[in-house]
């Protein structure tokens, strides 16, 4: 006897019924109702109903049906999205909390084509993550335009099919968008209006502005789109098909368009367009990172003309042409400018010159590079006195070191002249051709770049020590009482092999009490100052929440941030993004009197954090927070329980592997992040083990450091006991060495 997976359903298909909205009908008449179509699917076992054969076993399809038409026509709705939801919470209710489907279609619309919505609700946690089907929907938005390659296709117009969803977010359960709903008929016009006086010759470009000039629209009632998919199709492109279309999927971050930051007129009055424009940054001489990062606040200097816009990871690589010459840094960086293409080009080359450029052999090596990729999406070949300007670059197509560093930012962005994306640019490289790059995280000298896990050939995990200047942290409270004890301990733990050492002057543990702000800075600073004095050049990393803190940390010769916060603090993210230096950022709720009643994680623990914390990326990358030195910390033993913090550290490479996630429609928006894990010593490996004291925790520890080597995208591991993790660490990374072929 067989089985299937494939859950019982009940299904009514296209349920025809009037709806006042608020908007009014078609024609904006308010008290006018309009045609509605409405289908759903509730998922329901009817094994018991069929053996037999008594409808009293089931959920009645007339009783469903009912109660849907009988909650539609019970008041004027804010929009078809808060109907489809309040059915669908009402069928989810007779379903017991099973899992139901609503698809909501309003039949007639002005604007042309169809609109709607479908949404899941309801289910068992591990059903929830079918919220994401959710969206919102408009289809068969027909447009006349000049569209193809074919000769007779230049001179007279013909239909194109667009087809427009957007996800529709969730918070808990609940639709998070504006209770007027989406502007349906704004965008099915802006459908129209935008591709009727174009002339492409490929859907595929068509579909990749249009795209763009989607996402552009502003929504003053409705949060910004973060994704959508379009597809174009031809109805008379191929003779006996119905369609010949492609479809694309999109994500705000990923295309490339100008904003209204840069607000300026002329003298006369008359409004400047500002410009996106993409540059390639790169030195091999002296300071690299110090070079690259003098020159992006050079440019950032003139704020009238110039806005930090995005910025890649930063990757070293050996040098493409002219071999004989040291390793460049690489990466890229998209600004807004109201420059034109020659002014900007003028601009870049005195930054050149200012930061310590001379002229050498071509391809040869260089104090710094500034090259310009993309100026919005227009193809320039001019000369200018600086010499020939030719945008997009003309060897990007060969040039992995450039192409690498726009996947960070704009992977779907459409190369104005090859009509392909620059993914596909990327994936056309020869496999053995140019050499490979490593990921690098960047210290100004004279501390050396780090290599990150996710890129390098030989992995190296580097080892965070914890040097706590508190009394009660709740494993190592009280034990550096003087600056001089904590200065003999820091340099224990850098001969027992710390890479970095991470101070702290705040306990953050749940249920610590905050000191002032001035006792923190006592106990930081000092020791700082005194690190330093005695020539110690390692990372030092300053692990507080506080802006005032981490700024006198950094100005007494700290290099790196780590906020358990994440940026929440009034003016952390200026002072990070100030210090142009790495940051930890934490995944964490509430504070250290909350966060352990903070544990609600509807779609898994794991799917949570990584949302939760590519809001934080997002947050950081608008406040001029630089991505190549963003480090993540998924946050260990903060607002987590034990069961949550096992399930985390199990899945680490999902948390930021390259690909697609939520049902394979979205890119991961945190994929190929560098991880800081801070696990040592903590409650959950006591609870489990039964050690009491923190002290007695070092094997659990040690085996969670084992777990997060072993998935090659932990880059740092913050612990205590430094020697045991060093001597563990090189072990794991010697098999996995000899594995690969390599010499030990």
């Amino acid at each position: 006897m067989s089985s299937t997976n494939k859950p019982d359903e009940i299904v009514i298909t296209d349920l025809v019924f009037p709806l006042l909205l608020a908007s009014g009908d078609h024609w904006h008449r308010p008290t006018n109702p309009s045609p509605h179509s409405l289908s759903f699917t509730i998922t329901h076992p009817l094994i018991a109903s069929a053996l037999t054969d008594n409808v009293s076993q089931t959920l009645s399809y007339s009783d469903a049906a009912k109660a849907a038409l009988s909650l539609a026509h019970s008041k004027t709705w804010e929009s078809i999205e808060g109907c489809a939801e309040g059915i669908a919470d009402e069928l989810v209710r007779m379903n017991n909390g099973g899992q139901v489907k609503v698809r909501l279609e309003c039949l007639k619309n002005l604007a042309g084509g169809k609109v709607g919505v479908e949404m899941v609700r309801g289910g068992s946690k591990l059903a929830k993550s079918s919220e994401k089907e959710s969206k919102i929907w408009i289809k068969e938005v027909e447009v006349r335009c000049i569209i193809g390659v074919n000769p007779q296709e230049r001179l007279e117009k013909q239909a194109v099919v667009i087809d427009l969803e957007i996800p529709l977010t969730s918070n808990e359960g609940k639709s998070s968008q504006s209770s007027a709903g989406f502007p349906h008929r704004v965008f099915a016009n802006a459908i129209h209006d935008y591709v009727q006086p174009t002339s492409y010759q490929t859907i595929e470009s068509l579909s990749q502005t249009l795209s763009a000039h989607l996402f552009s629209i502003p929504l003053p009632s409705y949060p910004p789109i973060p994704s959508l998919t379009l597809r174009v199709s031809k109805p008379y492109a191929v003779t006996f098909a119905k369609y010949a279309s492609v479809e694309i999927t999109r994500q705000r971050s990923s295309v490339l368009s100008s904003s209204t930051v840069l607000d300026h007129t002329d003298d006369e009055g008359n409004a400047l367009k500002s410009h996106t424009a993409v540059l390639a940054v790169g030195s091999n001489i002296g300071d690299r990172m110090g070079n690259i990062s003098k020159a992006i606040k050079w440019l950032l200097r003139d704020e009238g003309n110039f806005r930090l816009v995005d910025t890649s990871f930063l990757y070293e690589s050996e040098p493409m042409y002219v071999e004989d010459q040291d390793r460049f840094l690489n990466g890229a960086i998209i600004i807004e400018t109201l420059l034109g293409p020659e002014k900007l080009l003028s601009y870049l080359k005195a930054i050149e010159s200012g930061v310590g450029r001379t002229q050498t052999f071509r391809n040869g090596p260089r104090v710094v590079d500034l090259d310009l990729i993309f100026y919005d999406d227009q193809v320039i070949d001019v000369e200018t006195p600086e010499g020939g300007l030719i945008v997009p670059h003309p060897r990007l197509g060969e040039r992995e070191f450039v192409l690498r560093p726009l996947i960070d930012m704009i992977p779907d962005f459409i190369h104005p002249s090859y009509s392909v994306s620059i993914s596909a640019l990327y994936q056309a490289l020869p496999p053995s051709f140019p050499p490979c790059l490593n990921r690098v995280i960047p210290f100004h000298h004279p501390i050396s770049l780090l290599p990150s896990h996710l890129s390098s050939d030989c992995p190296q995990t580097q080892i965070m020590s914890i040097l706590n200047l508190t009394p009660d942290s709740f494993s190592d409270g009280g034990s550096y009482p003087t600056t001089s004890v904590a200065l003999e301990t820091a340099r224990s733990m850098i001969e027992s092999g710390a890479t970095i050492l991470d101070i702290g002057g705040l306990s953050t543990r749940p249920g610590a009490e905050a000191v002032s702000e001035e006792i923190e800075l006592d106990r930081v600073v000092p020791l700082i100052q005194a690190l330093r004095s005695e020539g110690i050049t390692i990372p030092i990393s300053v692990d507080t929440y506080r802006p005032s803190v981490a700024r006198g940390a950094m100005e007494a010769g700290a290099s790196m941030i780590n906020d358990v916060h994440a940026g929440r603090a009034e003016g952390m993210w200026d002072v990070m993004a100030e210090s142009d230096a790495p940051v930890v950022l934490m995944h964490s709720r509430g504070d250290s009197q909350t966060m352990s009643s903070l544990t609600d994680y509807p779609n898994g623990v794991v799917q949570d954090v990584r949302m939760e914390l590519a809001q934080v990326v997002e947050q950081a990358i608008k406040a001029g927070v630089k991505r190549w030195n963003i480090i993540l910390d998924p946050g260990i033993g903060f607002a987590k329980t034990a069961e949550q913090n096992w399930k985390l550290l199990a899945g680490l490479e999902d948390l930021v592997r390259e690909g697609n996630v939520s049902g394979g429609k979205e890119r991961n928006p945190i994929a190929g992040y560098p991880l800081l894990v801070g696990a040592s010593r903590k409650g959950f490996i006591g609870a489990l083990t039964g050690r009491t004291d923190p002290k007695d925790r070092g094997y659990g520890s040690a085996a969670v450091v084992a777990r997060c080597v072993a998935s090659g995208v932990v880059q740092v591991v913050r612990v205590h006991d430094t020697r045991e993790t060093k001597d563990l660490v090189l072990v794991l990374e010697a098999i996995e060495s000899a594995r690969r072929g390599k010499s030990v």
